[in-house]
């Protein structure tokens, strides 16, 4: 797991590390992303009183009713599937790259390619990947995110004379985060500064 760490200082500078993710092109992720979460569990609400019903647990619920709570099952069904619609089109299809060097944003069909560089006078706010995954979608962290409060992932960087770019992303899988951990590192031994929250 922590293999990536785990490198001696000399080969790490020299291994060419490459973090990649999709960009979130719209902030309104975060607020659909809460939504989703709450979305999910509507149905299963629903699913579970019908089960209970039909397994023989009689709740006292009338036919009527039994119709409804299926009319809300199938309701809540299609609004999670809208939902989750909408959160794909927040991310798009641009992919941010991240190495030692330079941060890259890489195009979907319309958009060309932005390229960052890294020098020693870029200033790096980034958040803990290490952080982010022990927070992993645990039911502390689910409810977090259902109130909009969850963990995001994101860079800053700041040139010189420059204003602050902030790149919202998400990532796809643990071994991308041990990436990012390893640029982080290679980046405070080339004496660049880099904020870890």
């Amino acid at each position: 797991m922590h293999l990536l760490l785990s490198i001696n200082s000399t080969s790490q500078l020299n291994t060419r590390y490459m973090f990649k993710a999709k960009l979130i092109e719209d902030k309104r992720f975060y607020t659909l992303q809460s939504r989703q979460i709450i979305l999910a569990i509507l149905p299963l609400v629903f699913l579970g009183l019908i089960v209970f019903e039909m397994l023989g647990y009689h709740l006292g619920i009338p036919l009527w009713a039994k119709v409804l709570l299926f009319v809300l099952y199938l309701l809540s069904l299609l609004l999670e599937f809208r939902n989750n619609k909408a959160v794909n089109k927040t991310l798009g299809q641009r992919i941010i790259e991240i190495t030692d060097r330079e941060v890259s944003i890489f195009p979907g069909i319309k958009h060309h390619t932005d390229r960052f560089p890294i020098s020693k006078d870029t200033e790096i706010l980034v958040l803990n990947p290490d952080k982010r995954r022990r927070a992993e979608m645990g039911i502390k962290e689910m409810a977090k995110t259902a109130r909009g409060k969850g963990e995001k992932q994101y860079i800053v960087l700041t040139q010189p004379g420059d204003p602050p770019q902030r790149f919202d992303f998400i990532t796809e899988s643990r071994f991308m985060e041990q990436i990012l951990v390893a640029i982080i590192e290679q980046w405070r031994k080339k004496g660049i500064k880099v904020e870890v929250r």
